[in-house]
């Protein structure tokens, strides 16, 4: 259903998945992401993290490109590694 839109971003928090973890964002016709959890994320084989980790997603979206960006607030600070760009051209592109 969703080939039909390609320039839909499909967000997912039920797995809390970390943000460091693989296949945290990836593209097919869609691009996907998963959005960790500001309570209580899980290492990549599904086991809550210990600690008062906390991250969550910034959007930044205009006519040009979307940006998604993680965000580490225990640490108050922007997340390692976690910064994607998909521009309207590579939208058009396919």
């Amino acid at each position: 259903m969703l080939a039909k839109y390609p320039e839909v971003v499909y967000f997912s928090g039920h797995t809390h998945l970390q943000l460091s973890c693989p296949n945290i964002y990836y593209e097919e016709i869609n691009v996907f992401v998963g959005s960790s959890s500001v309570r209580n994320p899980f290492d990549q084989e599904s086991v809550p993290l210990s600690g008062s980790i906390s991250e969550s997603l910034f959007i930044e979206a205009d006519d040009q490109q979307v940006r998604i960006r993680g965000r580490r607030h225990d640490l108050r600070r922007w997340a390692d590694g976690v910064d994607f760009i998909r521009t309207a051209e590579q939208w058009r592109q396919g």
